[in-house]
């Protein structure tokens, strides 16, 4: 039997978010060539948190939110930003790890938590009950 809430449209926007997520991730993983560089995680959150700010910015011109919801979305998006760069910058120990195939395996379950986050939020912000301006 089939839930009443859920629809399939729903879960085929999920789906291509994960998917999308994987696919990238799996770029991610068969492209890494090791480095002698050691992992700076001071500059992944600076990344993450400058990421974010213009994420923020650029969401915000559109919908133009409370100051309140630009804030619960920047710690939303530097969160979700860090997780991404800080598993990016964490390849070269999960080579040491697991070899070629642990970074592939490893950066695809990353990409696909990432797509599966991004797409949970589009579908919250998701209305498609609600007229826009352009009068949809």
């Amino acid at each position: 039997m089939r839930e009443t809430g859920k629809s399939p449209q729903s879960f085929r926007l999920n789906l291509q978010h994960v998917l999308i997520g994987a696919a990238l991730g799996l770029y991610y993983g068969i492209t890494y060539k090791g480095t002698t560089i050691e992992a700076n995680y001071v500059y992944v959150l600076i990344w993450s948190l400058i990421a974010a700010i213009v994420t923020v910015i650029i969401k915000s011109i559109r919908t133009k939110p409370s100051f309140k919801e630009m804030v619960i979305d920047f710690i939303k998006m530097s969160l979700l930003y860090a997780v991404f760069l800080v598993g990016l910058e964490f390849r070269k120990q999960v080579e040491l790890w697991g070899g070629k195939a642990g970074v592939i395996v490893f950066t695809t379950s990353l990409g696909a938590f990432v797509g599966l986050v991004l797409g949970l939020q589009k579908k919250a912000g998701f209305h498609p009950t609600e007229k826009n301006d352009k009068g949809g």
